[in-house]
């Protein structure tokens, strides 16, 4: 007899639903990170220069988000679960300009960024990105 266990199955529109709300949390999450105010010790070692040092790929501290940078000012945003998605930057003096689609909106969001000293420490906001 061949029992199937339906306990941890969900239906597929729950499954889109859920996908979707835990997709939202997580960048709403992260965004505020981004976006809280507070200096510490890094401010002091902020550089921002061309806009040709933050091409590349970026990582950040806990390891869930990765940023691709392309010269053309294009971006990848990889999460650790779910699908990557695509947006546009733009560099002006000490100001980040990320614009991007998510499933069921677009946002553009402005943030002060800068390198650590020796350029391998990206931060964007309060959220800090190493180079791959």
């Amino acid at each position: 007899m061949t029992h199937k266990n339906r306990a941890f199955s969900i239906p597929g529109r729950k499954k889109q639903t859920l996908y979707a709300f835990s997709f939202l949390l997580f960048f709403l999450l992260f965004f505020t990170g981004c976006m809280a105010q507070g200096k510490d010790s890094f401010s002091d070692q902020e550089t921002p220069s061309s806009q040709t040092e933050i091409i590349g790929a970026w990582r950040d501290e806990s390891g869930l988000l990765e940023f691709i940078f392309e010269k053309d000012g294009s971006l990848q945003i990889k999460p650790l679960a779910g699908p990557s998605f695509s947006g546009t930057y733009i560099i002006q003096e000490d100001q980040l300009f990320l614009s991007y689609s998510l499933p069921f909106f677009q946002s553009k969001e402005t943030f002060s960024y800068g390198f650590s000293g020796d350029g391998t420490v990206l931060k964007i906001g309060n959220a800090r990105y190493q180079r791959l």
